[in-house]
């Protein structure tokens, strides 16, 4: 649609997006949202962007020949990627990292010798986890979602996020101290949190027939201010707080579900007839939201 391929009602407001407004250097402007790289021939029409492990990219050539939309779990930049493709002059730079990193198997004993909760910083804190025969990592509280960690060696991990690395401490005796991670050219030592709080492993998801799962959908306040909406997509249920994105919860038991992208729990309510009347948040304390309306 925003090549204008095909007429839509719409194409002039979308050509409007693609005006260029500002100058930002000496070969881009910027539209609504959109940039556009005057350093080509044709101009190319693009925006890009990335989260932890992710990044994408979306561009046209301003002749309406070529468009290409890259979509990928590793957290290197593509907008090389992405001009390349729509222009054959375009160089496409040298990935960072070995592509030649050959990974290893641990056993699932091992993985679970670095399971636990690592302090990254004063609130900051890292939990490592291991489903099946792989092991994860979640930055706790920051809505990051989780990324895979693969073993180059007994505590050796490479991951998917950009120019991140892990390397497991121990002490004198062979126990699992810390964790060093690797980072633009940064070396951050996240001590294991004492024994007293430690990491437990998320809870085994469960599969709920979707007439149980619409029992939750609904809106739920939490104060004046905020709400928690439920909401279902196929066999998902999603939970999202006023102002931030949409997450999936996973049931672990009828009427308790767990996050994963978030260090959080949700748990409801009945009254006597058996319909659902209230959530209670586990996050930082316990929080209940009376149920407001129903979808």
């Amino acid at each position: 649609a925003n090549m204008d391929l095909k007429p839509v009602k719409f194409a002039a407001a979308m050509r409007l997006t693609q005006t260029p407004r500002r100058k930002i250097d000496r070969d881009t402007h910027i539209g609504l949202a959109w940039f556009i790289d005057s350093s080509l021939t044709p101009n190319v029409i693009m925006h890009d962007g990335g989260s932890t492990g992710q990044t994408s990219f979306v561009g046209f050539t301003a002749d309406r020949t070529r468009g290409v939309v890259v979509l990928t779990d590793i957290g290197n930049n593509v907008i090389d990627l992405g001009l390349a493709a729509l222009n054959d002059q375009s160089p496409l730079k040298r990935a960072r990292g070995s592509p030649t990193a050959k990974f290893v198997t641990l056993s699932t004993s091992t993985l679970d010798e670095y399971v636990g909760t690592y302090e990254v910083h004063q609130g900051g804190r890292l939990r490592l986890y291991r489903k099946d025969d792989h092991l994860f990592a979640v930055s706790l509280g920051n809505g990051h979602d989780p990324y895979s960690l693969f073993p180059t060696a007994k505590d050796e991990f490479s991951t998917n996020v950009a120019s991140r690395s892990l390397s497991i401490k121990r002490d004198t005796e062979g126990r699992v101290t810390g964790v060093l991670i690797h980072m633009e050219g940064i070396d951050r030592l996240a001590p294991r949190v004492p024994d007293a709080e430690p990491a437990e492993r998320p809870p085994t998801a469960i599969w709920l027939e979707a007439s149980v799962l619409d029992s939750y959908v609904g809106t739920y306040r939490l104060s004046p201010e905020w709400t928690i909406e439920i909401t279902r997509e196929s066999d998902q249920l999603h939970a999202q707080l006023t102002g931030q994105p949409a997450y999936p919860v996973y049931a672990s038991a009828n009427d308790k579900f767990f996050y994963t992208a978030v260090d959080a729990a949700i748990s409801f309510e009945r009254d006597e007839t058996g319909r659902v009347v209230a959530l209670v948040l586990h996050q930082h304390g316990n929080h209940r939201a009376p149920r407001v309306e129903s979808h």
